[in-house]
């Protein structure tokens, strides 16, 4: 979970503009930190670092960087676990 915070604080200090990602993203870190057992949490926290890198890559690729648009991109391409608590 420590390796999810270290990149959620890496995206947020890069400009104020992140702001809104990181935002969103701390959120559902916290979210998936509630897990109830170790399989669906492992599950989640996968979801969360595919969200979180793949957002990241999309930011690059952005001529205008838009950090919402990203995280909803890259909601469409990462697959949610089965059972999200």
């Amino acid at each position: 979970m420590a390796s999810f915070l270290l990149k959620l604080i890496a995206i947020a200090s890069r400009t104020p503009r992140h702001d809104g990602i990181s935002k969103s993203l701390a959120t559902l870190l916290l979210t998936t930190a509630t897990a109830t057992g170790p399989v669906v949490a492992d599950q989640e926290d996968d979801y969360v670092t595919c969200l979180i890198d793949t957002a990241a890559k999309i930011m690059k690729s952005q001529a205008v960087k838009d950090p919402t648009k990203a995280l909803d991109e890259a909601g469409k391409r990462c697959q949610p676990p089965s059972r999200i608590t």
